[in-house]
């Protein structure tokens, strides 16, 4: 697994991370903080009326790890588009209902939603457990189609703290800690250069300028 090792770093990200992309280690230039964010975001905001190129973000990671609440706020940094599974499952008279054919429906709804917004020329944010290959490599393929980079990002937390998190009620999501641990177990290991995000040991302040950083350099 080729991940980003991200070290605690300070509210104002004082030390640049360290990224590690095909066992090269590489460091990240230009001053740190929310004035190199602000730059990345600006170079990074899509808008075809002025030439730039879309881009294809894949926030993937187990239950509970935050990865609705971090998509969401890298969308409005970012003016890409939010696509969430939970959120598509509810919009198709899903929810509830968990059957291979329901969650293929739901699969298939997101990889449809996520070219369409590539093709209009709007950036893409695809926020999903994505917990096999198999569900994976169709974007991949869409990338390669569309001619346009792909960034993962991986989110991660201990098990104490998804445990909290998912006795809370949520919008969407009806994922509990049993769901947890069974997608826990078969979870297959993301082979793709990406960006691990401890989201119980950062802020989103702190995740999101990170992930504006590491999308830059892709």
């Amino acid at each position: 697994m080729k991940s980003t090792n991200i070290k605690p770093v300070s509210s104002k990200l004082g030390q640049p991370p360290v990224c590690n992309r095909n066992t090269h280690q590489r460091r990240w230039s230009g001053a740190g903080g929310k004035g190199r964010a602000l730059d990345v975001h600006s170079h990074y905001r899509m808008n075809t009326d002025h030439g730039h190129s879309v881009g294809l973000i894949m926030v993937v990671g187990l239950p509970g790890t935050g990865k609705s609440t971090f998509a969401r706020a890298l969308a409005e940094r970012t003016g890409a588009v939010h696509l969430n599974t939970d959120v598509i499952r509810q919009e198709l008279g899903l929810r509830s209902r968990y059957r291979p054919e329901d969650k293929q429906r739901v699969y298939r709804e997101l990889l449809h939603r996520t070219e369409r917004a590539l093709s209009s020329g709007k950036s893409a944010i695809v926020d999903a457990t994505l917990y096999l290959e198999r569900l994976r490599m169709p974007y991949r393929a869409l990338a390669r189609k569309m001619n346009c980079p792909i960034s993962w990002i991986q989110l991660q937390t201990s098990p104490a703290v998804v445990r909290e998190r998912l006795i809370r009620p949520r919008q969407y999501s009806e994922a509990d800690f049993s769901v947890y641990t069974r997608i826990q177990r078969a979870y297959e290991p993301l082979a793709d250069p990406h960006l691990g995000l401890p989201s119980d040991r950062l802020s989103q302040e702190e995740m999101v300028d990170l992930a504006l950083q590491y999308v830059a350099s892709v």
